[in-house]
């Protein structure tokens, strides 16, 4: 044995037994890093089994954690993939319905189902060039149109200079708007219906409530109301009509759209008198050119033709049924609509003879107007078009779309080369 391998003392032997015991390294070994290490082991074999359990523990977790994550991965994409694909198909499927919706005229559904499929944040935009081909085409004839109400439009009338417009609408609001701009100036309720004088001056408006009020255009307020009473009847709707020649407001408020009743009173606008009341003559009203006659007629049906100036009945043409609208041209032909009829119904108020009906609309057509010059009859109907008709010739000059639904007021320019158009769907169209 090497001498200087030996302990000094029995004291250095007894210590490195001691170390052994410990399994600490002793000096008598070579202080190799791996023996140190086994003496570590040893020296600490429960607190680094527990360690390796814990890592292996950890390794097995990361391996299980990493297989979910690579298969829920798999899962995200084949969802994904079936997500896309169903969206392919709807956008495919409302782009045909769009197509048929069109092909029968409904272009309030066309525009819903292509509406439908605007891009949203974060997601695909599926469109092609035939979604801007069908969104054009869904548009329809109409110049411009502007969302003008909270709830379906029931009237639109338009100032005789041609510069303003006033709407109403079913809950009972008005508003006026430049004619030309389509900017809001100004609104007022309760309103159920409003017309304009004939110098455009002043505005008329009369409400539910039995309100009625005259508005001064320049001053944008009103300057005069008055009332016929509180309406005695469940969901009574006004309405009124301006005398062309005198200063005369023809106004029921008393009626009802669905209902056959209702009274007319005659105000004298400048002072607010009340100058006669014809009794039972039904809510729906129209002037003469010449404002000495007044036609009046209801849901009850039956149109009766009244002396302004007396107040006496002229004549009644029978035959009606429950009357939607009507209107009274510069010649004297007059114009009704019936209730779930497509027809305008024509009448020569001087004979009381009736002209051939003028077929267009397959579904009620609510309102129905004249042109300026009485040339040309607009109706509007729950097929969402309005037809345009030559009065003379009796024929459809043009089918206008656009609206995305039901079309109840009409109203053309002063110039008769633009017709406004009020809708159950909230905006008006030009």
């Amino acid at each position: 044995k090497d001498r200087t391998r030996r302990y000094e003392t029995a004291n250095g032997f007894a210590l490195d037994l001691e170390r052994h015991l410990k399994s600490e390294p002793v000096s008598a070994a070579a202080p190799e890093l791996g023996y140190q290490l086994t003496r570590f082991v040893r020296r600490h074999r429960a607190g680094l089994a527990t360690c390796a359990a814990l890592l292996l523990l950890l390794l097995a977790g990361t391996g299980v954690s990493t297989i979910e994550a690579v298969r829920a991965n798999r899962h995200a994409a084949q969802a994904k993939r079936a997500a896309d694909e169903l969206a392919a198909n709807l956008y495919a499927a409302d782009v045909l319905l769009a197509q048929s919706a069109m092909r029968v005229g409904d272009y309030g559904l066309a525009q819903r189902s292509l509406t439908a499929h605007l891009p949203r944040q974060g997601a695909r935009d599926l469109r092609g060039f035939e979604w801007a081909y069908l969104w054009r085409l869904c548009q329809g004839d109409k110049l411009a149109a502007w969302k003008a109400h909270e709830n379906a439009i029931r009237t639109v009338a338009v100032s005789p200079d041609g510069s303003l417009l006033a709407s109403t609408s079913s809950d009972h609001e008005g508003k006026l708007w430049d004619a030309r701009t389509h900017q809001l100036l100004f609104g007022f309720q309760p309103a159920d219906c409003a017309a304009f004088s004939p110098d455009s001056r002043l505005l008329f408006t009369a409400g539910w409530t039995g309100l009625i009020q005259v508005w001064d255009l320049n001053q944008k307020a009103p300057v005069k109301s008055f009332s016929t009473g509180t309406a005695p009847w469940e969901s009574p709707r006004a309405q009124l009509a301006v005398s062309p020649t005198e200063p005369l407001l023809a106004v029921c408020t008393d009626g009802n759209f669905y209902g056959g009743r209702g009274s007319v009173f005659l105000y004298d606008y400048r002072t607010g008198l009340q100058l006669r009341c014809l009794t039972n003559s039904g809510d729906r009203m129209a002037f003469s050119a010449d404002g000495k006659l007044l036609i009046t007629g209801s849901a009850g049906g039956c149109v009766t033709v009244w002396n302004v100036a007396s107040g006496q009945v002229i004549k009644q043409l029978q035959g009606v049924s429950g009357i939607a609208s009507l209107a009274v041209s510069p010649q004297g032909l007059l114009a009704v609509t019936e209730f779930w009829s497509g027809d305008v119904r024509l009448w020569d108020l001087a004979s009381g003879k009736e002209s051939p009906r003028l077929r267009g609309h397959p579904v009620m057509a609510w309102q129905v107007t004249f042109s300026p010059d009485g040339r040309m009859l607009a109706s509007g109907s729950s097929d969402q078009k309005i037809n345009l008709w030559d009065v003379a010739n009796r024929t459809l000059l043009a089918s206008m779309v656009g609206h995305q639904s039901e079309v109840w007021s009409l109203a053309f320019s002063p110039d008769g080369k633009q017709l406004f158009t009020g809708s159950k769907d909230e905006t008006i169209a030009v």
